[in-house]
């Protein structure tokens, strides 16, 4: 309409110029002629008039219209970026299938290991060592860490013997191991307290009176042989693991569980990302799902207030049925 009123209008102009400039002339002549000819002028005027009238009357309903179908092309824009999420999610949860398949076939062989009567007797040799290094930890020298590794600190810069610090940071690393690989009354560990108390008391490791005291008294009971009973209990337990391990079915087995158990964990971790995108593709999808809703309520506003009808609600209620999951 705006092309039409625009080309009447240069056609309306052309033809007032021409007529100005020749009717004129002919007007003596060709007076009947002229005549018409400036009727038909007039009358095109008349037309281009008309254009230019029903263009402004209608100009709010042709935005209208424009508009609707800019918002029509952008609800079909949403509607495939859904389509395109529902279909990722779709593959992801595939996936995600596929994976738990495998992760639980591996935990079933996993558990078949388990229930070996080597494996059993391994496992409870290992929660028997836990609980030892609990004890030891915990209930033993857990107030001499803080004062051990001040003291290891000390010892490394050359104020006690190499063989000092080597006991010491064996116990250290392994406690419950170094315990058990000492000898008889732990004499290794008893050389090293002895230094640690030496060291207190002389001020070398930065204690207060109160953590000092804490310390030395535990020490005391340390070399009066309260580690004893413990010492035993963890040879004979490294003892029974390591006539375990002697045997070849035993070592198989325990390698193929660890083995296994890393491939279930890489599994598990693969499982856990793909959850995590799943969960970002919800999220996504929720919000094209609310940009979708959002246009088609304004279509429905623009159809309602500018041609005065409401939108089928068979038509609505399949767009929204096509946005959801």
């Amino acid at each position: 309409m705006s092309k039409l009123d625009s080309s009447l209008a240069r056609l309306c102009e052309r033809a007032k110029s021409n007529y100005n400039e020749s009717g004129r002339l002919i007007v003596g002549i060709y007076g009947a002629e002229n005549s018409s000819l400036k009727i038909e002028i007039e009358s095109l005027q008349q037309v281009k008039n008309q254009v230019s009238i029903f263009q402004s009357r209608n100009r709010e309903t042709m935005r209208s219209k424009a508009l609707i179908e800019e918002l029509a092309t952008t609800l079909a824009e949403h509607l495939g970026s859904i389509d395109r999420l529902k279909a990722s999610r779709t593959q992801i949860e595939k996936e995600i299938h596929e994976l738990n398949l495998r992760i639980r076939s591996i935990e079933s062989v996993i558990s078949d290991i388990e229930a070996e009567p080597e494996i059993i007797s391994l496992d409870a040799n290992q929660r028997e060592l836990k609980n030892l290094r609990q004890e030891l930890l915990d209930q033993k020298i857990s107030r001499l860490r803080g004062p051990l590794s001040r003291f290891l600190s000390v010892s490394r810069e050359g104020q006690n013997a190499q063989e000092t610090v080597e006991t010491l940071s064996k116990y250290m690393k392994a406690p419950l191991t170094s315990l058990a690989r000492d000898s008889d009354g732990y004499p290794g560990l008893k050389g090293v307290l002895l230094a640690l108390q030496n060291a207190i008391e002389t001020g070398q490791v930065g204690l207060d009176r109160k953590k000092a005291l804490k310390t030395l008294e535990r020490i005391r009971q340390i070399l009066g042989g309260s580690l004893l009973s413990l010492q035993k209990d963890a040879r004979r337990t490294f003892e029974t693991r390591k006539e375990l391990l002697r045997s070849q079915t035993v070592r198989q087995l325990q390698s193929r569980r660890a083995h296994l158990k890393l491939e279930r964990d890489s599994l598990v971790d693969s499982r856990d990302l793909l959850e995590a995108k799943i969960s970002r593709l919800s999220e996504e999808t929720s919000s094209k799902r609310s940009q979708l809703e959002g246009c088609l309520g304004r279509i429905e506003k623009l159809v309602n207030d500018d041609f005065g009808r409401n939108l089928p609600s068979d038509l609505r209620d399949r767009i929204l049925l096509l946005g959801r999951d």
